[in-house]
Formats: structure tokens, sequence, C-alpha cells
């Protein structure tokens, strides 16, 4: 499947001798049978954190939000605890691949910081009122660890 175009032909003579240049252009289509040419795939590794480093992480937020005698805090104080570890996480563990991991750590923080505000407002459902929650929390402030 080769197509050769001719650009520009022309006759010289020097010393008697008569020389005839040709100068062409090969354009293959890169489904050419005759293109026997390894190519060589790029692999990627997909690198996250040990199970031991989700847990610390996990425990860690689980300290600064979920804790009982947190109740009285408000938000914003909260918030301005647990943004310093967010930052030093995501610029510890952070690669080209590791957005399934940081969006999972990004939605058990919401999800910590819903419990925090359903037991702090007294409400039956420990799950209730996320949408809202999420919503508050990036108002004021919280970071992310997943690319926004």
């Amino acid at each position: 499947m080769e197509r050769v175009k001719k650009l520009e032909c022309s006759t010289e003579e020097s010393l008697g001798i008569e020389e005839t240049v040709c100068m062409k252009s090969v354009v293959r289509n890169w489904r050419d049978p005759t293109h026997h040419r390894k190519v060589k795939r790029k692999r990627i590794s997909y690198q996250y954190p040990s199970r031991k480093a989700m847990k610390k992480m996990k425990a860690e937020i689980k300290r600064n939000v979920n804790n009982r005698s947190l109740l009285v805090a408000k938000e914003e104080d909260l918030i301005k605890n647990l943004n310093p570890k967010i930052t030093g996480w995501k610029n510890y563990y952070s690669t080209k691949t590791n957005e399934k991991w940081t969006q999972a750590l990004d939605w058990y923080i919401i999800c910590s910081f819903a419990r925090w505000y359903n037991k702090k407002h007294r409400r039956r459902h420990h799950m209730s009122k996320v949408g809202f929650v999420r919503n508050s929390i990036y108002e004021k402030g919280l970071k992310k660890m997943a690319k926004a």
C-alpha cells in the first residue's frame, strides 16, 4: 500500500555523464502489510498506597472528624485541621494513575463528615444529607485528594 509521489526530477550533465535525480516521498498506510517494524508499547504501572498506608490515612481522618468530643466543634475547625494532612498525602502519594484511590479517599472523607454532621444534629439516619454536607464542606474550603 505504498503511494509514491514524484516531487522533482532534474537532469544534470557534468563531465559528460548524464544523471537523472528524482526525489520521491513515500506515504505509508499504518496498516501496510509490508511494514514489519515492531512497535514498542508503553506500559503503565498503576501505583497506589499500600493497605497499611490507607488504614493509617483513614484512621487519621476518623481521629480528626468522627471523635465524639468533636461534636461541639465547628466544621471550619475540622476542615482547618484536616487540610494540611490532605495536602501532605496528595503531595507524597501523587502519581499519574492515582485517580481511583484518591476518589475513594475523598468519598471516605465526605462520609465521615456526613456521619459527624448527623451525630451533631441528632439525626436518626447516619448517612442522610450527604449531598448537603459535601457541598458545604467544599464551599468552606476542604481540599480534595483527587484532581479536581
